[in-house]
């Protein structure tokens, strides 16, 4: 069982993408961005770290102004445990246990439950597991086994983007509106494992992953829930999987992820509207494959691994100000 050591953690080193390539950027549309432009983050770490290094758990935001941490990595064994986090204090409550011990699932809020899709311990799972208040509950399951995936809330609806079934990808992009039952409302332009994504103006905008090899790929993908289709519509300086995403507004703050060259630290924002993406700010502490989510209008990373291995017990999190910082990292 997880719990909570108060006490400073220290930064440690980080690395830095190329900032531009040759492709120009379109203009800003006035008025575009929910940031000012260029867009900035401002990243720190926080005061407390949890007693056992944790990843690739989900990490979601029920209300009430707690998080919920389910599920994850501690070592090579997967974890049961569901927690309440209190993100900035580190108070850390037990309030139950899923049925099937699981990491890599999908989160997402959906019918007033937190539900996780997928995930595995060994091998990729088909289970579809829910928590509200008591123990988890075990729905029906999926068609197919599903694991690496990423979830996202839009309208009380609930989105699994990427993933795979063991020897192959599913470009299928999920959807429910109760946690129970799945269908399929589009598929990727390029299937990936272990992307970051958030949405804004109704689309769901998918960033990098990694192919079945585990190569870091670069795409930005944009998912039109209305057409039905997917598109490749930008690229990152370089191949991120595990990275953390989240909207605010009309801009995408993308952070960490691992790469060909390590684990990263830079943070990115991308403006849909324009199709610019900036540096916008960088983490105080490298991570890739942390569990993520939105409270306070912040982005929380709790846990996570460093150069695909040493696990993290610290938590960052990352604010958008109104200060232009950062360079441009244009597509």
């Amino acid at each position: 069982m997880l719990g909570i050591v108060l006490g400073f953690v220290t930064s440690s080193g980080s690395s830095t993408p190329p900032t531009s390539d040759s492709h120009p950027s379109r203009a800003t549309p006035a008025g575009a961005p929910s940031l000012v432009a260029p867009p900035a983050a401002a990243a720190r770490l926080l005061p407390w770290s949890l007693q056992a290094a944790i990843s690739r758990e989900a990490v979601l935001n029920p209300g009430g102004g707690s998080l919920l941490l389910a599920g994850g990595l501690v070592g090579s064994t997967s974890e049961s445990g569901v927690f309440r986090l209190a993100p900035t204090s580190g108070a850390l409550t037990q309030l139950g246990s899923l049925p099937v011990a699981t990491h890599d699932a999908a989160g997402i809020e959906v019918a007033g439950r937190s539900v996780l899709v997928g995930g595995g311990t060994a091998v990729p799972a088909a289970t579809v597991q829910s928590f509200a208040g008591g123990a988890g509950t075990q729905a029906a399951p999926l068609g197919a086994p599903r694991a690496d995936a990423t979830g996202v809330s839009i309208g009380g609806i609930g989105y699994v983007v990427g993933g795979y079934d063991g020897p192959s990808y599913d470009p299928g992009v999920l959807a429910t509106s109760d946690g129970q039952h799945f269908r399929i409302v589009a598929s990727l332009a390029v299937p990936v494992r272990y992307p970051a994504a958030a949405s804004v103006g109704g689309k769901i905008f998918v960033f990098g992953g990694a192919t079945l090899t585990g190569s870091p790929v670069s795409t930005i993908q944009e998912v039109d829930l209305e057409t039905r289709s997917s598109t490749v519509v930008g690229r990152l300086p370089v191949g991120l999987a595990g990275a953390s995403a989240a909207s605010f507004g009309k801009v995408i703050l993308l952070a960490g992820g691992e790469g060909d060259a390590g684990t990263s630290s830079t943070i990115y924002a991308y403006v849909p509207a324009s199709g610019k993406l900036l540096v916008a700010g960088k983490l105080p502490v490298p991570v890739a494959y942390a569990g993520s989510a939105v409270s306070d209008g912040r982005l929380f990373l709790i846990g996570g691994e460093q150069n695909g291995a040493r696990q993290l017990a610290s938590a960052e999190v990352v604010s958008p100000v109104t200060k232009p910082a950062g360079n441009s990292a244009r597509r």
